[in-house]
């Protein structure tokens, strides 16, 4: 086919938009395209939002000449074998070959006499979206971009979030149907509908996090959700891609578009805010479920201008487990939502390397900020980039987010500035600060996970195939997921276990001797909420009760009731009915809150240490006994880092180090030094 003859833009002025003549589902589409002022629409227009490439993510997709065998029906029914890729026209199995991971094969259209390919998502939403009535004029950025050409590539990154902005109406693609995710919308209705029972609209934004969940799961129809029918609805890879952010978070009005069925965006977002109360990540651990949570807090960002407030490197780790194609991508595709701090080039021709690197740099040399350095950690996957370790790679999405971004309140440094010296022909950074201590020992219990990871103990219904290399005479069972109650009390037995587990442990590190003494228990106490409430001010007074509240829950068989009535009793010889009883509940509750509300904000995903000199903290998965914890002037935090060859060190990630966080490490007692990061 010959290539579109496409006219030069006046950029960052102007751009295009794609008029799609009327027509059904199975007319040929024709269409034409028109230059495009940006900020004088004398006509609106609407925006496409989709994925490229597959519609539904799966962990294994066969081969397109594989001979898959079916059955459908009812009695005999029909069966027989068909090959893969000959399933997505298939009048009964086109819905599983979605299901399966299948590609939609390219598409023709014919643009203002042109005959041209596109690729098989984009002309199926076309065929979905276009009016039988009447033109639509929408702009799609594989058509309305000229993608040979880099230059014009290259200027668009910074006015995507202006068309988008734009648009009247944003249409978001997630793909055809695979017949089950109707199943997610009515557990989707059921959570609204018991949201509603639970409180009205003017008070669902005021309660705090742990009075909203106690009316939500308290409701007795919430135990009969079937939680795991989301996972097909959000199982779809427009939830990970880089670039649907900016058209999501810019949109005025934004509909969701599955096959023939549409959702509002807003109904689904706030179906999806109580689902989060009901801590729905800890069931499914999708990368769905922060997609729509990171969607929604940008579009809660803009200012009256509709413009974004946010910081690159508050957006960079907020969208980390985000995906794209090309490595620079995942700073092309947020420059438009974020604040112009810093200088980013657009050029399509660097490396990721190159883009990543310079990125770092920026923050480092020009304003003078340790920050950057907060983002650098053990990566959960390894990355196909090669970049030392002081430089973030953005492409990789680790275990956890740095306290940075988790907004512990923190300035370990001081006042001290920064002091650095970047040699870049060896790729090394040069700080300056002091050495704090070696750790000695790491509590390992705690099951990590990857944030979209579901830990290996949790069952769930699972829809897609996997593959299964077996020897010549084996044979494999098929799972068997059991009934909703009993997957409910796996949960709930898996989480209990692990965390009482994870506590015996933690009692290991602080006090290897045995008993610990009052004092190791209260450090402990401190330690497990990084010393500060989930809103970042001071512990109470009472936060050793809150702790042992904690552990005499998670480490006894008994109810929460029962827990609390037996600690009011030891504590006041009461009931908890009396005076002093409720009195000193109401105390109880008040740090048990403080602690744990803290804990689950900053501590998760961390493991637990003691450091040679008898401190305890928080580092990231990966750390090793034997690694050193240093304090570099100018930071807010600590790092964890490992010795190299000659006298160089890798960083390992940020860390909590109890009794360090406000410039305790200052001190003439320990002694500075420079530590050359490789």
């Amino acid at each position: 086919m010959a290539p579109y003859p496409y006219q030069r833009l006046d950029l960052p002025r102007e751009t295009r938009i794609l008029h799609i003549e009327p027509g059904s589902f199975g007319d040929a589409i024709v269409c034409s395209l028109a230059h495009m002022r940006l900020g004088e629409h004398s006509q609106p227009y609407e925006g496409l939002s989709y994925c490229w490439g597959k519609s539904v993510n799966v962990e294994f997709i066969p081969p397109s000449d594989t001979m898959v065998g079916w059955a459908y029906g009812t009695g005999q029914g029909e069966s027989g074998e068909t090959r893969f890729r000959d399933m997505q026209d298939h009048p009964e199995l086109h819905k599983t070959y979605i299901q399966f991971g299948g590609q939609l094969s390219p598409g023709s259209i014919t643009c203002d006499g042109v005959s041209m390919e596109i690729g098989g998502e984009l002309h199926r939403a076309i065929r979905r979206l276009r009016n039988e009535d009447r033109a639509l004029r929408i702009w799609v950025d594989a058509l309305c971009i000229d993608q040979n050409n880099i230059e014009e590539r290259n200027k668009h990154v910074l006015i995507m979030g202006d068309v988008y902005a734009g648009a009247s109406h944003v249409r978001i693609w997630l793909g055809e149907e695979t017949g089950i995710e109707r199943l997610a919308l009515s557990v989707l209705d059921d959570v609204s509908a018991i949201a509603a029972e639970s409180f009205d609209a003017t008070e669902s934004g005021t309660l705090n996090f742990f009075e909203a969940r106690k009316r939500l799961l308290t409701n007795p129809k919430a135990a009969n959700i079937e939680w795991e029918y989301l996972q097909p609805l959000f199982n779809r890879a427009w939830f990970n891609r880089i670039w649907v952010l900016q058209e999501a978070a810019n949109a005025s009005k934004a509909t969701i578009h599955l096959g023939e069925c549409s959702l509002d965006w807003e109904w689904l977002s706030e179906s999806m805010h109580f689902a989060r109360i009901f801590k729905l990540d800890a069931v499914l651990r999708s990368f769905s479920m922060k997609s729509l949570g990171v969607m929604q807090w940008l579009r809660g960002r803009k200012d009256l201008d509709a413009r974004f407030a946010v910081p690159l490197l508050d957006l960079l780790e907020e969208t980390r487990v985000f995906e794209s194609t090309l490595p620079g991508d995942k700073v092309y595709g947020v420059l438009s939502l974020a604040d112009q701090e810093v200088n980013v080039p657009v050029d399509y021709a660097l490396t990721g390397e190159s883009i990543f690197t310079h990125l770092a740099l920026e923050y480092l040399e020009n304003h003078h900020s340790l920050d950057i350095l907060s983002h650098c950690m053990a990566p959960a996957l390894p990355s196909k980039l090669s970049l030392p370790s002081w430089v973030p790679d953005w492409t990789v999405h680790g275990w956890v987010e740095p306290f940075r971004s988790r907004e512990l309140n923190a300035n370990a440094a001081g006042a001290s500035g920064a002091r650095i010296t970047v040699n870049k022909r060896d790729s090394e950074l040069a700080v300056v600060g002091k050495l704090l201590s070696r750790i000695e020992a790491i509590e390992n219990t705690k099951e990590i996970t990857r944030l979209a990871e579901t830990p290996k103990a949790l069952g769930a219904p699972t829809f897609g195939i996997k593959k299964i290399n077996l020897e010549q005479g084996e044979t494999v069972d098929l799972p068997s997921h059991g009934s909703l109650h009993d997957r409910t009390s796996m949960r709930q037995r898996h989480h209990m276990n692990e965390a009482a587990e994870t506590l015996f442990d933690m009692h290991k590190v602080a006090s290897p001797a045995g008993t610990p003494t009052p004092e190791v228990r209260e450090a402990m106490a401190r330690t497990f909420a990084c010393n500060r409430t989930r809103d970042g001010s001071a512990l109470g007074a009472d936060f050793k009760l809150g702790f042992d509240l904690h552990s005499m829950i998670t480490c006894t068989n008994e109810t929460f009731e029962s827990v609390c009535r037996w600690m009011i009793q030891e504590a006041t010889g009461a009931s908890e009915t009396s005076r002093e009883g409720r009195a000193f509940e109401k105390k109880m509750m008040k740090a048990y809150e403080e602690v744990i509300g803290a804990h689950q904000k900053f501590c998760f995903n961390r493991r637990f240490i003691r450091t040679a000199d008898g401190n305890f903290g928080w580092v990231v998965n990966g750390t090793k006994v034997g690694d050193v914890i240093a304090l570099f002037y100018g930071a807010s935090y600590p790092f964890v880092l490992r010795e190299q060859a000659s006298g160089r060190y890798q960083i390992i990630g940020d860390c909590y180090l109890d009794q360090f966080m406000d410039g305790e490490g200052m001190g003439p007692d320990y002694l500075e030094q420079e530590f050359i990061l490789v």
